[in-house]
């Protein structure tokens, strides 16, 4: 009976070490059937966007340290930009600065109910680390200098 699982146990090994391709089933998928997948990706971002901002939330927030509890009912999409005040459109072609892009208020909190809101990603990207002391002074700074007559 020993020698029965022995053989069983190298037979196994064998085939494991034989194999040439150690993708998955579903990788070997998704790679002879790369359009339908990226369709179905597509497809699925449009329907349910806040399903894929709390799958993206939880890949950055456990590379940054961060916790993450947020589900999809806790995002809400608006119809326009509270920040910028543009309307905010998903695209078929990735993200566009009219995007919606899930921000955290405070980062250092992470993504927890009641500390992320959906703004462009535009804006998004103006806010970046700065805190909002920086981005005062950057809007004074800029402020100031729209005033002045340029020299040419």
């Amino acid at each position: 009976m020993l020698a029965l699982r022995a053989c069983k146990a190298t037979e196994s090994s064998a085939n494991l070490a034989s194999r040439s391709n150690p993708m998955t089933r579903q990788q070997r998928w998704r790679q002879k059937n790369r359009d339908a997948d990226l369709a179905r990706k597509r497809e699925d971002h449009r329907k349910n966007p806040e399903k894929q901002m709390v799958r993206g939330a939880r890949k950055r927030a456990k590379a940054a340290g961060v916790p993450c509890t947020i589900t999809a009912a806790d995002i809400h999409i608006p119809m326009v930009c509270p920040a910028l005040g543009v309307p905010l459109a998903i695209g078929d072609e990735g993200w566009t600065p009219n995007s919606p892009s899930l921000d955290r208020v405070r980062p250092e909190l992470g993504y927890v109910p009641g500390n992320v809101v959906v703004i462009s990603h535009r804006a998004n990207a103006i806010k970046q680390n700065a805190s909002l002391e920086e981005l005062r002074r950057v809007a004074e700074w800029f402020s100031a200098l729209s005033s002045l007559e340029r020299i040419e």
